[in-house]
């Protein structure tokens, strides 16, 4: 980073596309208003930076609690399929 000038945060900013299919209800629990809910998915995201775009692809796991009118993400885990790969400052994006 000292000597190439490439951070994370420096321009351009990543274009990003997410799909998100095949939601499915895990479990549920709790009274109805804290009711957590645990949903899981699949998630396709591709990013066009510098020239370049890139494909992520992975499974994933919501899990939701209510809060008053609406929902807030209490916990997501990603389970990328090409996790053995090198995977440099995905982090942000996903």
């Amino acid at each position: 980073r000292l000597t190439g000038g490439e951070s994370m945060s420096t321009q351009p900013l990543a274009r990003t596309v997410r799909n998100v299919s095949r939601l499915r209800v895990i479990s549920e629990d709790g009274p109805d208003d804290q009711l957590i809910v645990t949903v899981r998915g699949a998630q396709d995201l591709r990013d066009f930076r510098k020239d370049v775009f890139h494909q992520h692809t992975g499974d994933v796991t919501w899990t939701l609690v209510r809060h008053s009118d609406s929902w807030r993400i209490q916990r997501k885990v990603v389970r990328l399929i090409n996790s053995a790969d090198t995977l440099t400052g995905i982090g942000y994006i996903l």
